[in-house]
C-alpha cells in the first residue's frame, strides 16, 4: 500500500472511531434513551418471573450455570444468564479506560431505564469512591434492576446491567422443584 493511501486509511479510521464515542457522549448528556432498550428491558423484565429460563441461550463452556442470554440489552455485549442459585442476568454495557466515556454511558443507561421501568417503581442512587450505582424495584415481588459504574482493578472502567428474579415465595420454589 502506498505511503498516501495508509495516511488516509488511518485518519478515517481514527475519525470513525471517535465519531461514535462522541456521539455517544452527547446522547447521555441530552438525556435521550438507547433507542430498542424498552423492549429487550422489558423482554428481560418478563423473563425474570420464570428465573429467566425463558431468555437462556446455549451455555457459556468456562462457566457451570452458566448461559449466554438470547437477549441482549442494546449496546451491551457478554450477555449472560446466571442459574439457580443466582438467578440474574447480567450486561456488560461499556468497558474502556476512558472515564469520561463510561460516565456518558452510565448516565445513559439510567435515562433510559428510568424511561423504560413500569408505572410504581423506585429508584435510587448513590455513588462512592469507587463508582456510582442505580437500583430499581417495585416490591419483593418483582425484579431488583442493578446499573453500576465502577472502575476495575486493571483501571478499567465498567457499565453493568444486572437484573435478579424476583425472591422465591414458597408458590414459585414448589415449581422450581417439578
Amino acid at each position: 500500500m502506498q505511503p498516501r493511501c495508509r495516511f488516509i486509511w488511518s485518519t478515517l479510521l481514527a475519525f470513525a472511531v471517535a465519531i461514535p464515542s462522541s456521539a455517544y457522549i452527547a446522547r447521555a448528556e441530552e438525556g435521550v434513551q438507547e433507542p430498542g432498550f424498552c423492549g429487550q428491558f422489558n423482554e428481560v423484565l418478563e423473563a425474570a418471573k420464570e428465573d429467566f429460563k425463558a431468555i437462556e441461550g446455549r451455555p457459556k463452556p468456562d462457566g457451570r450455570g452458566i448461559w449466554y442470554a438470547t437477549v441482549s440489552i442494546r449496546g451491551g455485549t457478554d450477555c449472560v444468564v446466571y442459574g439457580p442459585s443466582l438467578r440474574m442476568y447480567a450486561c456488560n454495557l461499556y468497558m474502556s479506560d476512558r472515564e469520561g466515556e463510561a460516565e456518558a454511558a452510565y448516565d445513559d443507561a439510567v435515562v433510559s431505564l428510568r424511561h423504560c421501568l413500569p408505572t410504581g417503581w423506585k429508584v435510587r442512587q448513590r455513588a462512592d469512591g469507587l463508582g456510582r450505582y442505580t437500583k430499581a424495584r417495585r416490591n419483593s415481588e418483582t425484579p431488583v434492576v442493578h446499573v453500576t459504574s465502577r472502575i476495575s482493578d486493571a483501571a478499567a472502567y465498567l457499565v453493568d446491567l444486572r437484573v435478579e428474579a424476583p425472591r422465591l415465595t414458597p408458590a414459585r420454589q414448589a415449581s422450581n422443584r417439578r
